[in-house]
């Protein structure tokens, strides 16, 4: 239905990188002797990919930040937020979204259930549906897309030193998809918005959630 312009929706599949793969340094294989001592000073990165289907095929949107800035909810609707921005290019989106995601904790949570809550809240979508598959099956696009960059890092280049060649690494081996590339430095702190903190008042809860239900 995405893929026809003369429909009023949209789709989109949104995961993260495997953590053992998204890593600073990257060595295709492990240095086994002293790898336990040097793990605990390596720099994780968090990888984010948003596929949205479109008429010309699918568009590949990329999110990456080091470890300063935390991949938990926060980070992923930060992601899914600024993938519909750049979707909707200065316009309007189509008012019916289909966000495909897996069971994990920064997917099925309030924080995110809050975020596509407020979209249809303030107009900006008519109707969000979340959906989560089961096992194997919720990121089929996601995985193949991730597959073709592991080859890549574990057979053609082996050896990352820098968060750069990183960057550099992941544009190489994308070159033939549609796909953009943004490095995150900071993120919203979505779930104090949404008044899902200690500290943070709750007055916008209960009119979120008036509209989820």
């Amino acid at each position: 239905m995405a893929r026809n312009e003369t429909t009023d929706c949209f789709s989109v599949i949104f995961d993260k990188w495997s953590s053992n793969t998204t890593i600073c340094p990257f060595l295709a294989r492990s240095p086994v002797s002293c790898w336990q001592s040097l793990k605990a000073y390596i720099l994780r990165l968090h990888v984010m990919l948003v596929v949205a289907h479109l008429r010309g095929g699918n568009r590949n949107l990329f999110f990456t930040a080091d470890g300063s800035v935390g991949g938990g909810a926060n980070f992923t609707i930060d992601c899914l937020h600024r993938a519909l921005l750049a979707l909707a290019e200065g316009g309007a989106l189509k008012p019916i979204g289909y966000f495909q995601a897996d069971s994990a904790s920064d997917n099925k949570c309030h924080s995110m259930l809050y975020f596509l809550g407020y979209l249809v809240q303030h107009d900006m979508l008519r109707h969000a549906y979340l959906s989560m598959l089961v096992v194997h099956h919720t990121h089929e696009d996601v995985d193949q897309v991730f597959s073709v960059g592991s080859r890549y890092l574990y057979k053609g280049i082996q050896c990352i030193l820098s968060p750069t060649e990183w960057a550099n690494a992941l544009r190489v081996a994308y070159c033939a998809l549609n796909a953009t590339y943004t490095t995150v430095r900071s993120i919203n702190d979505w779930s104090s918005f949404f008044g899902l903190t200690k500290t943070a008042t709750s007055t916008r809860v209960g009119d979120v959630y008036h509209h989820l239900v």
